[in-house]
């Protein structure tokens, strides 16, 4: 195997001030030092004064931000946006469906529909907040999501959400702002990472792709049993963070930790 030359693409991608960081003790980046994602949806949920229903590494959701009553104008209001209504179902469910292109022909898909299981007490509509983390806008992105008291299942086509969303915020006064912002631009908010105290934040994997650039042995070391690096999006010692963020200020040391673990492996080979 090809060893790394003596400047590998990474000391022009740090320059010269992160070059110079020196490692000590004190500022060893570790495990610790990176925020999970499940702590980034708390950071915006407390930002946006929501609370959480679910939060795991995989999915989010606040709780529901309102609870608006499910009457017969409202569904008067979902068939003027395309939505189609049985209530007639001899098991007692309500069927809420939407195709977003209209078409009667198209077939009826899981993601298309909510099941509301009618009873005695009045059903509610229950807006809530989806959370997800976009790399592409740098942040968190807040989607809207709805729901209904005694629902049996609801889509997981985001396009129809949105639609809902779109009905609610023309149809209740006391829509909730949030919920009326996230239609009114395009049914998204973006929270930047900076507004979280994650400014710059990267996983990771994204950061030793741009320490190594396209230095294949560095790959291939740290693809390797005697991988000097930690932590490696590479080592299963760090599995747990692999997709985890660290932000921008710590980014230089983690730089600086690789470089010099890289220099100490090189040193003891024969």
């Amino acid at each position: 195997m090809t060893l790394p030359p003596k400047y590998t693409p990474a000391n022009k991608i740090m320059g010269a001030k992160k070059e110079q960081l020196q490692v000590t003790q004190e500022n060893i980046i570790g495990l610790t030092d990176f925020i999970s994602k499940a702590s980034l949806f708390e950071r915006a949920a407390k930002l946006k004064k929501l609370e959480l229903f679910q939060n795991d590494e995989s999915f989010c959701l606040s709780k529901p931000i309102a609870k608006l009553p499910l009457n017969e104008g409202f569904k008067k209001s979902l068939t003027d946006y395309g939505f189609k209504i049985d209530n007639r179902r001899p098991d007692g469910i309500l069927t809420i469906v939407f195709h977003e292109k209209r078409d009667n022909s198209l077939p009826i898909k899981l993601s298309d529909w909510w099941n509301i299981r009618k009873g005695e007490k009045p059903s509610f509509v229950l807006p809530e907040v989806d959370f997800t983390i976009s790399n592409k806008e740098r942040g968190i992105l807040l989607q809207p999501h709805v729901t209904f008291s005694d629902v049996i299942v609801g889509p997981g086509n985001q396009t129809t959400h949105n639609r809902m969303a779109e009905v609610i915020s023309s149809y209740y006064q006391k829509t909730p702002s949030i919920f009326k912002e996230m239609v009114q631009n395009n049914f998204k908010i973006i929270i930047p990472w900076k507004e979280i105290d994650a400014a710059g934040a990267r996983t990771l994997y994204e950061l030793f792709d741009e320490w190594a650039g396209g230095n294949k042995s560095l790959k291939e070391i740290a693809h390797s049993n005697a991988s000097p690096f930690k932590p490696s999006p590479h080592n299963y010692d760090y599995e747990e963070i692999w997709d985890h963020y660290l932000p921008e200020q710590l980014q230089g040391n983690l730089f600086a930790q690789w470089k010099k673990q890289l220099d100490e492996f090189k040193r003891k080979l024969p």
